[in-house]
């Protein structure tokens, strides 16, 4: 089973490794993958908190420092957008 984890301290984990990966420390764009409730069921609201209050803040300031061009989501849902 996939492990979803929108903390501050994860996404910074995640974006550290995929640049040791892929050999970049500046990213074109950054997204979010597979917020809503199709995939996260009854703990939607508390997951989309989390990416409030700590994934996008975290994001856009790599965004802010030149980290990465851009920040998104990926998702399937119109409503999350919305939201």
């Amino acid at each position: 089973r996939p492990r979803f984890d929108y903390s501050a301290d994860a996404i910074r984990r995640q974006v550290d490794a995929s640049g040791g990966r892929l050999g970049l420390e500046r990213f074109g764009m950054l997204l979010l993958h597979d917020i809503g409730p199709m995939t996260h069921g009854e703990a939607h609201p508390a997951i989309m908190r989390t990416v409030l209050d700590e994934a996008l803040p975290v994001l856009n300031g790599m965004k802010a420092t030149g980290r990465t061009a851009a920040v998104g989501i990926g998702v399937n849902e119109v409503p999350v957008c919305l939201e």
